[in-house]
């Protein structure tokens, strides 16, 4: 590990969901960046490598993938990192961010600054964290009429995804990244580790926990949703589409869409022509199977099984116990 890190003045800690182009966007009004005003250094906890490769003329530069702890995936390149010791294990990150345009795709570019092992130098907590009040409306009938008179509630956010004309105004996973007095968990998790990180970004003191299902949790009704997203994107954005766009309306983790893509082009029906961290483009595919066709069925079953025993635990669980999990 290199021990310059301590050193290093962090101005924010940030979930890798939350590093776009309006986030780049205000970190450059506070530019020209220089001798005696450097560009702020940013931080993400609890990352994993999970691949990287060298690039540059004479591969010089890697190229890493690094993945947080809800699957969610950026590409993050380290000038001259080719000769260095890539993290092993759950790592965090010192970063800067700046706008790229690639291929006519303007995106967020992640420039490597250093690494913390967290086996070898835990993160404290200075002050535990005060558990909020927990509302428990899981199982009941009519939860519209419970949801209603919450809404007068001051500094009020509901969790919400893939679900179409609600009268009401929620937000995904990926539009939390600020706190909130209250919050209200309509639609189940598709896994734990969203309900943490949504908990730790939002800081609430009351969470009302329902029980929306979701309702794309089988292979057939999880690929027709999937496969309709991506057809509406070859129509209208000539096949660009974020992966994250594609959990939240589907109500998934990253690593299920992933598999998911997997499956639809292993059946022919997309060829993945690009991807490069959150962004994905597509085009129709030839409708010819490979000869991984049923591998990738197994994979991707696997997985709807994990976020629909995650989702009858949720419903079942002690209310407390569940989002101290």
């Amino acid at each position: 590990m290199d021990k310059s890190i301590i050193s290093l003045q962090i101005d924010g800690y940030f979930p890798l969901s939350d590093l776009s182009l309006d986030l780049v966007a205000q970190i450059e009004r506070l530019s020209p960046f220089g001798p005696g005003n450097p560009a702020p250094i940013l931080a993400t906890r609890r990352l994993n490598l999970s691949g990287y490769t060298s690039v540059g003329r004479n591969g010089e530069h890697l190229l890493l993938t690094v993945e947080d702890e809800t699957g969610f995936e950026r590409r993050v390149i380290w000038w001259q990192g080719a000769g260095w010791s890539v993290p092993q294990g759950q790592f965090d990150m010192a970063y800067t961010v700046r706008a790229s345009n690639y291929r006519g795709q303007r995106d967020v570019q992640v420039e490597w600054i250093d690494h913390r092992l967290i086996e070898e130098q835990p993160i404290q907590m200075e002050t535990p964290r005060v558990p909020p009040r927990v509302f428990d409306y899981r199982q009941e009938e009519n939860p519209i009429s419970l949801l209603e008179p919450l809404l007068k509630k001051e500094s009020l956010k509901i969790w919400s995804e893939a679900l179409t004309g609600l009268t009401f105004p929620v937000l995904d996973r990926y539009k939390l990244s600020t706190s909130c007095k209250a919050l209200i968990v309509w639609t189940i998790p598709p896994g734990p580790a969203e309900l943490r990180t949504i908990l730790g970004k939002t800081s609430p003191e009351e969470v009302y926990l329902f029980g929306i299902h979701p309702g794309f949790d089988q292979p057939e009704t999880f690929l027709k949703r999937l496969a309709g997203l991506i057809k509406h994107t070859l129509k209208t954005n000539r096949g660009n589409v974020r992966l994250s766009e594609l959990a939240v309306a589907s109500a998934h983790r990253i690593r299920t869409i992933h598999a998911g893509i997997t499956w639809l082009e292993a059946h022919g029906h997309i060829i993945v022509l690009e991807q490069e961290g959150d962004q994905l483009v597509a085009q129709q595919g030839t409708n010819t199977s490979s000869g991984n066709a049923r591998q990738t069925a197994l994979q991707l079953k696997a997985l709807l099984d994990e976020t629909a025993a995650y989702r009858s635990y949720y419903l079942k669980s002690d209310q407390n116990a569940l989002i101290n999990l």
